[in-house]
């Protein structure tokens, strides 16, 4: 409930980057949050690896997000990978459709 407080303030008070709830958190964390009023996706994934998030691409082009290898494994074959984590200055990660994608 915290995250989607501090996401809602945010984007409420003006033009936030969606990461900057992000940016006091400490401790093991994953999380998805889906904004009906923009809608879009917030997502994240602490660094310290307490939490798994993966996601994939499932056969009709929805976007699939669990913290269970198994649900994504059976619902985008082929198409799936681990979220990336929280690391400092992130420059860019594989995505589920296995093309790098830069910030």
């Amino acid at each position: 409930m915290f995250v989607i407080e501090a996401y809602r303030t945010l984007r409420d008070r003006g033009p936030y980057p969606a990461d900057q709830v992000l940016r006091g958190l400490e401790g093991s964390f994953a999380f998805v949050v889906y904004d009906t009023q923009t809608s879009s996706v917030f997502s994240a994934l602490s660094s310290d690896g307490g939490e798994s998030l993966y996601w994939g691409i499932s056969g009709d082009g929805s976007v699939v997000m669990s913290d269970d290898i198994q649900i994504i494994k059976q619902g985008c074959a082929k198409s799936f990978a681990p979220f990336p984590n929280g690391k400092p200055k992130l420059k860019f990660f594989i995505s589920p459709i296995k093309k790098e994608t830069y910030f």
